[in-house]
C-alpha cells in the first residue's frame, strides 16, 4: 500500500539574497524529504499556521521595516499582505472556527486579532492591545515581550508574555454583531521563568508551558471554579546542569500521552510521560540532529518528529516510538538556511 506524503511548510530567517518560505514533502514510509522549493519573497517568515486551503505567516521585522501578515494559497502563491501594528511579530494562530487570526509581537508586547472571511481572506483588525511591565531578569525582562497567542477551548484566547512572567486568559465572544474580548484571568508564572509557549489538552483542562529563561516545564490546570493554577514546575532538561536560558518549543503527542520540549542551547529534545494524573515523568532526551532546535513538529499520525535546527541550517526527521514516546533514529535530513518553524499541512 502506498502511503501519501505529508507536506511541510518551513519558516526561516532570511537574507537579502535568500528570501521566502520553503515547502517540501515528507515521505511517510521512509522519513525522507523530497521536492523542496521556496515560495514568495517574504522576509523572515518565522511563524506559520494553516487552514485547509490557506497558509498564513508573519514577517518578523520591526514596524518601521514593514512587519506584516501574509496569506498564501494552496500552491504557495501570495494572495494578501496586511501591515501589522507592532515590532517583531513572532507568533500567529488561527481560531478553531477559522474566523480569527491572532498575532503576538515580541518587540512591543502588542497583540492583534484580525477577522477572517469564509474564503480565508484576512479581514479587519478587530482587537489590538499591549502588555506593560518587567520582571527580575534585567537583561531579558527589561520590558514586556509577547511570545505567543493561541486559541484554547471554550472560546478562550491565551497570551504568553516572557517579559512579565504571565499568561493572560481572555474570553472571545463572536456570537453577536460586535465581537467582544474580555480579560478573565492573569496567571502569574514563577519569577524570572520567562514563559515562551503553551499547549493545551483537547478537553481544555490542562496546559503545559515551556519557560525559556529557567528552562522549566510548568503544568497548569483549570479548577472546578474555572480558574487556572500552576500545579507542577519541573526541570525541562534534568540531565543537563547548565541553564542556557534558551528553552524553545513545546508540543503534545497526538494521543496526548507525552509532552516534548526543545533545548536550543543543549541541542536536544526531551520528553515526559503525562498519562498519569500526577507529576509528569521524565523519560529522557535525544539529540536534535543539529544545532539550536528552535521548533519541531510531530506529524498528525504520530509517526515522525520533524526538527528545525536554526544554527546548523538543517531540518531532520526522527522516527517515533508510539509506545514509549521516544524519538528514534534519524531518517531524513534537509539543508535549509536558518529554519525556525515547521508546520504539517
Amino acid at each position: 500500500m502506498t502511503v501519501s506524503p505529508l507536506f511541510l511548510w518551513l519558516g526561516r530567517y532570511t537574507t537579502s539574497d535568500n528570501l521566502g518560505l520553503s515547502r517540501c514533502m515528507l515521505v511517510n514510509d521512509t522519513g525522507q524529504f523530497e521536492q523542496t522549493y521556496s515560495s514568495t519573497e517574504i522576509q523572515n517568515p518565522s511563524y506559520i499556521c494553516t487552514s485547509s486551503s490557506n497558509t498564513y505567516c508573519v514577517s518578523e521585522l520591526s514596524k518601521h521595516d514593514a512587519a506584516s501578515l501574509h496569506r498564501l494559497d494552496e500552491s504557495g502563491n501570495e494572495q494578501q499582505t496586511v501591515p501589522l501594528g507592532g515590532d517583531y511579530p513572532c507568533h500567529v494562530s488561527l481560531s478553531h472556527n477559522k474566523r480569527w487570526l491572532a498575532i503576538a509581537h515580541y518587540g512591543t508586547a502588542t497583540f492583534e486579532i484580525f477577522s477572517v472571511q469564509p474564503s480565508g481572506e484576512i479581514g479587519v483588525r478587530a482587537f489590538y492591545w499591549q502588555n506593560v511591565g518587567s520582571s527580575v531578569n534585567q537583561s531579558r525582562q527589561e520590558a514586556a515581550h509577547g511570545h505567543q497567542i493561541v486559541f484554547a477551548p471554550e472560546n478562550t484566547v491565551v497570551t504568553v508574555d516572557l517579559g512579565i512572567d504571565a499568561l493572560h486568559f481572555y474570553t472571545l465572544d463572536d456570537t453577536g454583531d460586535t465581537p467582544a474580548l474580555d480579560l478573565q484571568q492573569t496567571l502569574e508564572m514563577p519569577l524570572g521563568s520567562g514563559p515562551r509557549h503553551v499547549v493545551f489538552t483537547q478537553n481544555g483542562l490542562k496546559g503545559y508551558v515551556v519557560c525559556e529563561l529557567t528552562e522549566q516545564l510548568c503544568v497548569i490546570e483549570k479548577t472546578l471554579e474555572g480558574y487556572w493554577q500552576v500545579i507542577h514546575v519541573l526541570d525541562a532538561f534534568p540531565e543537563h546542569e547548565e541553564n542556557g536560558q534558551a528553552a524553545g518549543a513545546i508540543k503534545l503527542s497526538p494521543d496526548e500521552k507525552f509532552v516534548y520540549l526543545s533545548g536550543r542551547a543543549q541541542s536536544v529534545i526531551s520528553w515526559f510521560d503525562i498519562t498519569s494524573s500526577q507529576t509528569p515523568q521524565y523519560r529522557g532526551y535525544v539529540s536534535s540532529g543539529g544545532d539550536f532546535p528552535r521548533d519541531f513538529e510531530i506529524t498528525p499520525d504520530g509517526q515522525w518528529m520533524v526538527i528545525s535546527n536554526q544554527h546548523s541550517h538543517n531540518v531532520v526527521s526522527l522516527k517515533m516510538n508510539l509506545l514509549t514516546g521516544q524519538p528514534g533514529e534519524q531518517k531524513g535530513q534537509l539543508e535549509l538556511n536558518q529554519p525556525v518553524c515547521v508546520v504539517c499541512h
